[in-house]
């Protein structure tokens, strides 16, 4: 009788055991299947719509995301910051406040006014700018 891997339960067989195509299925179904899962990295745009806060949907929660402006002359101008890091660490910020946050399915930018010292603006949600995002899952 055949014993089984810890992490996919794939078959591992003794001396003696017979094999049946069947198992090797199973076993290639399920690494298929984890392969699957495991799609590593998706690039995509978004475009800005200039609210306080913009939800980007990539239906599950990535473990980190950058954000650039399609205009890389635009990555940081004088007082305002087009571009963010978010990971389980933290990410980049600006005047104190996050410039892209992790959600549940994906993850938020911003387009608001920060005071303090130094102010200015996070504007990684910036009115009808494009941007590029790099998602690790």
């Amino acid at each position: 009788m055949a014993n089984y891997t810890d992490n996919y339960q794939l078959h591992q067989w003794e001396a003696g055991d017979d094999f049946l195509r069947e198992d090797f299925n199973q076993d290639f179904q399920r690494i298929d299947a984890a392969l699957g899962e495991k799609s590593g990295i998706l690039f995509g745009t978004y475009t800005g719509d200039g609210s306080e806060w913009q939800d980007v949907n990539l239906g599950y929660c990535p473990k980190a995301v950058a954000v650039f402006p399609q205009d890389q002359t635009m990555v940081q101008t004088d007082r305002v910051s087009y571009r963010g890091f978010a990971g389980p660490a933290g990410g980049t910020r600006f005047c104190d406040f996050a410039s892209v946050e992790l959600t549940e399915s994906g993850f938020r930018v911003f387009s608001k006014s920060v005071g303090g010292t130094y102010g200015g603006t996070i504007g990684t949600n910036a009115q009808s700018k494009r941007f590029f995002y790099c998602a690790i899952s």
